[in-house]
């Protein structure tokens, strides 16, 4: 179950511009922020608009100097939230 709503995550995240996606086998999902946003920035705004917490991990060993986050694969409707967090910021811009 898992894995297919992995699947369906990675396939509906990589349709960000800001985001390069990177495949996964595991219960999250690594990706690459791309501006206009940095990490940092992208994980306050999805904490102060949904309470959502991302994992910042551009002051990780091997990613000096570029900008991560892992998001947690949860369920069908805490990943819609996610997104529908996400296109607001898209719209935003």
């Amino acid at each position: 179950k898992i894995a297919a709503e992995r699947n369906d995550f990675i396939a509906k995240l990589d349709k960000f511009k800001f985001l390069k996606v990177y495949p996964s086998a595991a219960n999250y999902v690594l990706c690459e922020v791309k501006k206009p946003y940095t990490s940092k920035r992208l994980c306050v705004e999805l904490w102060k608009r949904a309470g959502c917490l991302v994992k910042d991990c551009s002051g990780k060993k091997g990613f000096e100097g570029r900008s991560f986050i892992r998001i947690a694969v949860k369920s069908a409707a805490d990943n819609e939230q996610l997104l529908s967090v996400m296109k607001e910021l898209v719209v935003k811009r």
